[in-house]
């Protein structure tokens, strides 16, 4: 029961289930919020979604690492973005930025120890070749080179030089990710794509040190985001999708995940607890290795927790299919579930805190129109692909409900529905 639950928690927690990648890629957040949280308000075009318009995002990333020399030490990040904006109504808008962020101590040569972040003076003090093969930083800190980040140069007399060198293979990691959002006439579509660099090293060269120092561990990579926005958002309209992690370590093959859930909030009789937070999930896991016979999961769980300073309250029980009823389209959901000291726990759960039989009875009823999210993506690594798409869907709902022994009646605003239907696809041995 351990890998149901672990995966049906993950599927309609976070839905998408997108595949983390191992870059340390810059997110861009230019209002729509595609990892926001099920349920959650819509904005109005007011901060949670993006007006009607056309957005494109972009960083490419250089770090350098030195940690073994015992005479000196080195972190380098530059990070170089750009942002623009360009909504149907109103103006357009358009930055730049190049910030170099670094600490190098070298007490062991019998020099000086500091760093900051700054921008360089010169656009052109920085370059990044377009396959992150190589990248250079070549420029002269001055007393009125602008700092970054509220942390200013020091350590360092001005004016100072730092020159560093990357030199590697060709991208070897690439990840895209396609999601379209839809919403009472509402939709954005965004194109994510980002890549990683292989086998990279930089030698770096310093005024104050001299130099080369090197050569060390290093890293490139790039981001790209776009983003296409229609119509008008409605308030009601929740949010859908996540940040969140792939199906884990898996033998090639075709992975299938469906999810239906329901989940509220609950207020104990007894005014001076927590609210208890209560949900349903339906979870049906299909597994089918390359060479190897499918076979199928399935499960229905109650989940029932309670967050406070004294005590954690964080159970999960199994449940007969039929105490949990999804209506049609998202419009609604029941849950009908007797607990005792039979009940069967999901696997490394407790009951702990809570009374050792009682009753849940909950009802919800849509508050909101139905949004979806359709998501496909792909990453490869040398001798190694995996592809995913899938499909969520999400609406905001009023619970209404008893739980006995905890809440006589209760009544709760901000309860939510959703669905998730997720294929992965992977092919090779190797793993990004």
């Amino acid at each position: 029961m351990t890998l149901i639950r672990r995966l049906g928690i993950v599927l309609s927690l976070v839905l998408t289930g997108l595949l983390a990648f191992a870059a340390t890629t810059v997110a861009f957040e230019v209002g729509l919020r595609s990892s926001g949280t099920i349920g959650a308000k819509g904005g109005g075009g007011g901060g949670a979604f993006v007006p009607a318009g056309n957005y494109l995002n972009t960083s490419r990333n250089a770090n350098a690492f030195l940690f073994s020399d015992p005479d000196v030490q080195l972190t380098l990040t530059v990070s170089q973005t750009s942002n623009s904006a360009n909504p149907l109504v109103g103006p357009s808008s358009s930055t730049e930025e190049t910030d170099v962020q670094f600490q190098l101590c070298g007490t062991g040569k019998g020099g000086p120890c500091g760093g900051g972040c700054f921008i360089p003076d010169r656009a052109s003090d920085f370059s990044i070749t377009r396959d992150l093969s190589a990248a250079a930083l070549n420029t002269t800190v001055t007393a009125t080179t602008a700092a970054c980040q509220g942390t200013p140069v020091s350590g360092f007399d001005f004016p100072f030089n730092l020159s560093v060198t990357w030199s590697g293979g060709a991208s070897a990691s690439t990840f895209t990710n396609n999601d379209r959002y839809a919403c009472a006439g509402y939709t954005t579509e965004t194109m994510t794509a980002s890549a990683n660099g292989t086998n990279t090293t930089a030698t770096v060269i310093s005024s104050p040190l001299g130099g080369p120092i090197g050569p060390m561990d290093a890293n490139l990579n790039a981001f790209d985001q776009r983003i296409l926005a229609q119509g008008t958002p409605l308030d009601s309209c929740p949010l859908l999708g996540g940040k969140g992690a792939g199906i884990g370590p898996q033998p090639p093959g075709e992975y299938h995940f469906v999810s239906s859930f329901a989940s509220t909030s609950v207020t104990p009789d007894d005014a001076s607890q927590a609210p208890y937070f209560v949900s349903a999930e339906r979870i049906t896991n299909e597994f089918h290795p390359n060479g190897e016979t499918a076979t199928t999961q399935t499960a229905t769980e109650l989940h029932v927790s309670q967050f406070n300073p004294f005590f954690f309250i964080q159970a999960c029980y199994v449940v007969p299919a039929s105490a949990f009823t999804m209506v049609a389209g998202l419009q609604g959901a029941s849950l009908h579930a007797s607990i005792d000291p039979s009940t069967p726990m999901c696997e490394g759960s407790s009951s702990d805190g809570l009374p050792p039989a009682f009753g849940v009875d909950v009802t919800w009823t849509a508050s909101s129109p139905v949004a979806t999210l359709r998501s496909t993506s792909s990453s490869s690594c040398p001798q190694s692909h995996f592809g995913s798409s899938g499909l969520a869907t999400a609406a905001s709902a009023n619970a209404t409900g008893a739980i006995s022994s905890i809440s006589t009646a209760f009544s709760a605003a901000d309860a939510s529905l959703g669905t998730a239907d997720r294929t992965f696809l992977i092919a090779g041995p190797g793993s990004c």
